[in-house]
């Protein structure tokens, strides 16, 4: 994959930010565990026939992929969405195999960091991957309830976040907010019938899952997310997979 400027510039920030702030062992375990999760998202859009424009890492905020394109279908953003988690949890995995060949507590830890990362980003709440994935499905149901549904985790996520991330949730509940005041406003406006204050993408939107899309949309979602809480499981019953093991400052 070829990476513009702009992204290797906030590739170097990140790893410097968090280089200064903890050390470079874990500045270059936050960049891989996301930057993997990220890959895999634009992998599978590639794989659907959509465009990308690689992703970038950005300091307390994580990552954002990018898809050029606008997805035809609800189907190809669920397969699009869930390929992060699928993708980081199997780097979870390799790594915690890797702890168990070796024994290197590092890996344990790092392991255990990449597990929960992807869990997290299974919660149905607003930008998170989970949140998306339940996009897909409510919108293809019934706009109003996928509307009301996409507002109420927009909020829920904002407060939640502001406990472990408030630079994180500031951008969600800004960002969101324009997103639900827009929703909210075409929602209005197509129910009036004042069709033409619609964006094009309300009136044109993705094509909704099917009922078997549907539940392998739930399945794929559930299935990944019982991996790896099992695999945090079993991996908290070594004390080297503390995350504190691997957050110590610099001397």
């Amino acid at each position: 994959m070829n990476f513009s400027k702009k992204q290797l510039m906030w590739a170097v920030i990140t790893f410097a930010v968090y280089t200064l702030l903890v050390n470079w062992k874990v500045a270059l375990l936050l960049m891989i565990g996301v930057g993997f999760h990220e890959y895999s998202h634009l992998w599978a859009a590639r794989k659907m026939g959509l465009q990308t424009k690689g992703f970038y890492l950005v300091p307390f905020l994580g990552g954002v992929a990018l898809v050029a394109d606008r997805y035809k279908t609800y189907g190809q953003q669920a397969f699009v969405v869930l390929a992060g988690p699928v993708g980081g949890g199997l780097l979870a995995l390799v790594t915690a195999g890797a702890y168990y060949i070796t024994g290197i507590p590092f890996l344990a830890a790092a392991a255990a960091w990449m597990c929960y990362l992807n869990i997290f980003n299974l919660f149905p709440l607003s930008f998170l991957d989970g949140g998306q994935l339940m996009t897909t499905i409510t919108y293809s149901l019934n706009r109003t309830v996928g509307v009301v549904l996409y507002t109420l985790s927009s909020v829920i996520a904002t407060f939640i976040l502001w406990r472990f991330n408030p630079a994180l949730s500031i951008m969600v509940g800004v960002l969101g907010g324009m997103s639900v005041a827009s929703e909210i406003r075409n929602l209005m406006a197509w129910r009036r019938g004042d069709t033409w204050l619609c964006s094009d993408s309300w009136l044109n939107p993705p094509k909704a899952l099917t009922k078997k899309q549907m539940l392998l949309t739930v399945l794929g979602w559930a299935a990944t997310a019982v991996l790896l809480g099992f695999a945090m499981h079993i991996l908290k019953t070594h004390p080297e997979a503390d995350l504190s093991t691997i957050l110590p400052r610099k001397n």
